[in-house]
């Protein structure tokens, strides 16, 4: 890896132009979790060149508020929590016991075995603030383990920390499956269905036509939304509400481990046979689908929204 240079020397060197390079700086350090390194070059910095880099700076400052009061504490050869331990509402010896449970209860149940190594860290709760994005948790592939960052407060309750918990490991099963391929609505309808699922309500706003039913493009931009206005966190919850119920679908099909075997169907071809995908332009997503469920994208989406129907009308 090259060493790095201050943010000041690429931007006096290249103006605009090292800005961007700048922020490159910056993300590879949070993605290396050199959270101290990336928080004083992304104070400087701010957002980022156009503000671009606004969601990673928030998460930058809600991580290094943590960092810098927080403890690691390794609990076997893959899983280290990270905490603050007069934030937390209880002690670290059921907290850590819940984690394990949680994660043990994916694994089993989607059939996965080589969980990589992870880094869960309670947020400080000064990070728990509007301005703050993942509030209710988020999951970063990051160097040399994948990270989870949850609220402290969910500690208050087993059950909430529970299901946080099967969701955001759930998103490290699906990168770690898939290799990273898959779209954002599966790998959201997956950890939705880990999580114990979507809110059956809002599936039937969708079947009713209440809430619109949308295209795979039109459902992964839905999650980029500015969930700062109230129009955009309901296009999000939409988003992650349509999800589940494709996820919940599939469920129904073929079990949990279905959805395992989904995930393993974007790694498990041979390299003469991804040539001839990418020769035919097909998405990653199409093939393992149709491996699994003998069906692709375009029928996941309808039979969904048809299966949803159904159960309404009976």
């Amino acid at each position: 890896m090259s060493e790095r240079k201050p943010w000041v020397d690429l931007s006096a060197r290249y103006g605009a132009n090292g800005e961007y390079g700048a922020w490159k700086l910056v993300q590879e350090d949070y993605y290396w979790d050199r959270i101290d390194q990336a928080y004083e070059a992304a104070r400087s910095l701010g957002a980022g060149p156009m503000g671009l880099g606004i969601t990673t700076y928030r998460m930058i400052e809600a991580e290094w508020m943590t960092r810098r009061e927080s403890e690691q504490v390794e609990v076997n050869d893959w899983l280290t929590i990270e905490w603050v331990a007069s934030d937390a509402e209880l002690p670290f010896e059921p907290i850590r016991d819940q984690i394990l449970r949680s994660c043990k209860v994916v694994a089993d149940e989607f059939d996965y075995e080589d969980t990589p190594k992870v880094l869960v860290t309670l947020l400080a709760r000064a990070a728990n603030a509007p301005w703050a994005p993942g509030r209710h948790g988020f999951c970063v592939d990051k160097y040399p383990y994948e990270k989870i960052c949850i609220p402290s407060a969910l500690t208050h309750d087993v059950a909430d920390l529970d299901e946080v918990i099967r969701h955001e490991y759930a998103h490290v099963m699906t990168m770690n499956r898939s290799n990273g391929l898959v779209p954002i609505w599966l790998d959201e309808a997956t950890a939705m269905v880990a999580g114990g699922g979507g809110h059956k309500p809002a599936y039937l706003s969708f079947a009713s036509g209440e809430w619109p039913w949308r295209k795979p493009m039109e459902l992964a931009q839905a999650f980029q939304e500015n969930r700062e206005s109230p129009i955009g966190r309901q296009v999000v919850w939409q988003a992650y509400q349509q999800s589940a119920a494709m996820g919940e679908y599939l469920e129904f099909l073929k079990g949990k481990d279905g959805l395992g075997r989904l995930l393993d169907g974007y790694t498990n071809n041979t390299l003469l046979c991804n040539l001839f995908i990418r020769l035919r332009g097909e998405e990653p997503s199409e093939e393992a689908l149709n491996e699994v469920y003998d069906f692709g994208i375009e029928a996941l989406f309808y039979r969904t929204h048809e299966w949803l129907s159904s159960r309404r009308s009976s």
